[in-house]
């Protein structure tokens, strides 16, 4: 089975059935087995149905009112079923994302252990609110993108780390700057 399968089968219902909080004809809403639980950090997953969306990248204007429906209703659950507040609960996109399926990640505290990944995180709110300002936003913006460890993606850029130091890697197209 492909590494990133469990996805595709918690949207046909296959998997994990019993811990789905939500299944919507959108989304399926589910606590985030893959991430940190520790009773002081909780997190969830809501992953979008349709296949065709894969990342940030292939939302328009046209996924608005799907976008504003997933906030609400997986917000509303997590503030019906647990001790969390509104302000404490955070909702955002990773890109690149670890799986090509459209996600939204909650978690709540707001802002828990996210700090290595603030330039892959991107807030619900501020995507939902780029794409009232231009439908098309995430098919023209520029989205910096984090790499690091043994990613895969290094392959493509013909690059390897080194003990996750990047400053070890040597690219004649890739150079950091200001670093002496």
């Amino acid at each position: 089975m492909p590494r990133k399968q469990w996805v595709y089968e918690v949207i046909r219902g296959e998997r994990e059935t019993d811990n789905v909080l939500l299944d919507t004809p959108e989304f399926v809403f589910l606590p985030d087995t893959h991430a940190l639980n520790d009773g002081k950090t909780i997190n969830w997953l809501a992953v979008v149905k349709d296949r065709g969306l894969k990342t940030l990248r292939d939302l328009r204007g046209c996924h608005l009112p799907m976008l504003r429906r997933l906030r609400v209703q997986c917000t509303e659950y997590i503030l019906a079923n647990t001790e969390w507040k509104r302000h404490n609960i955070m909702a955002y996109f990773h890109y690149l994302p670890s799986v090509f399926q459209l996600h939204v990640h909650f978690c709540a505290p707001y802002g828990s252990y996210t700090t290595l990944d603030v330039f892959k995180v991107h807030p619900l709110d501020t995507v939902i609110g780029n794409l009232e300002i231009d439908s098309e936003y995430y098919r023209k913006a520029v989205l910096p993108t984090v790499v690091v460890g043994n990613s895969a993606l290094l392959g493509v850029y013909g690059l390897t780390a080194v003990n996750n130091d990047y400053r070890n890697v040597e690219s004649p197209e890739i150079q950091p700057i200001g670093w002496k």
